[in-house]
């Protein structure tokens, strides 16, 4: 409302509105963290639920099967 904009109604206008606050490296970089992710000294259920959120955060929309690579 300072700059005099229209009012957000929607969460599709707020997502719009909010991208310009975010770097253009943010999907690189989630990207890469995803790449780089390990189980480590973390539970299946902990690294499971790491792995969902940075898909999220990444923009990545799979079937589970798609998702699971194995090494």
């Amino acid at each position: 409302m300072r700059d005099e904009e229209p009012e957000v109604d929607t969460w599709a206008e707020m997502r719009r509105v909010m991208r310009r606050y975010v770097p253009t490296s943010y999907s690189r970089t989630v990207c890469l963290e995803l790449q780089k992710l390990s189980q480590g000294n973390m539970s299946v259920e902990e690294y499971y639920k790491g792995m969902e959120m940075t898909l999220i955060r990444a923009n990545i929309d799979e079937d589970n099967e798609a998702t699971i690579v194995v090494l």
